[in-house]
C-alpha cells in the first residue's frame, strides 16, 4: 500500500486510471445492521467508475450498491464473506479478466444510474417502502 498526497478529483481519477484492477471492499461488520448494509454507498464509487478499471467489489447480496453495479456491468462483484472465498474469487476473477480499460458506457450513461432520483428508489425498494 503506498499512501498518497492529498489530491484533487481530476488528480484522483487519472491516479486511479493508472491502475490494473480497482478494489472496492464493502465494510461487513456485526456493527452494521440489515438496513445499513444494504444502502451503504462507498463515496469513492463513483471516482472508480469515471476511471474506467476493472472493479472488484465485495459487496453484500441485494445492496443498492451491488444492484446498480450489475446493471451497467463494469464491476466484478464477489458477496462472499468468508477469507478463503475471497481469496478463491479474486484469484478466479484476476485470471479472467484482462486489465483494460472499460469503454463501453459513456460518461452521461454511468450518471444516469447514478442520478437521485435512481439512487433513492433503489434505496426506497431496499428498505421496503416501494
Amino acid at each position: 500500500v503506498k499512501v498518497e498526497e492529498r489530491m484533487n478529483d481530476e488528480e484522483l481519477i487519472a491516479f486511479l486510471q493508472g491502475a490494473k484492477y480497482l478494489l472496492l471492499p464493502h465494510g461487513w461488520s456485526n456493527s452494521l445492521n440489515e438496513i445499513e448494509n444494504k444502502t451503504i454507498f462507498p463515496t469513492k464509487t463513483l471516482d472508480y467508475l469515471f476511471a474506467k478499471r476493472p472493479i472488484i467489489c465485495l459487496l453484500p447480496e441485494n445492496s443498492i450498491l451491488s444492484d446498480l453495479l450489475n446493471k451497467i456491468e463494469i464491476a466484478h462483484i464477489i458477496h462472499e464473506t468468508e477469507i478463503s472465498s475471497i481469496y478463491n474469487s479474486v484469484k478466479t476473477i484476476l485470471s479472467s479478466i484482462e486489465p483494460t480499460t472499460y469503454e463501453t458506457q459513456s460518461y452521461h450513461e454511468l450518471i444516469s444510474y447514478f442520478s437521485a432520483s435512481n439512487v433513492k428508489n433503489s434505496w426506497m425498494n431496499s428498505v421496503g417502502i416501494i
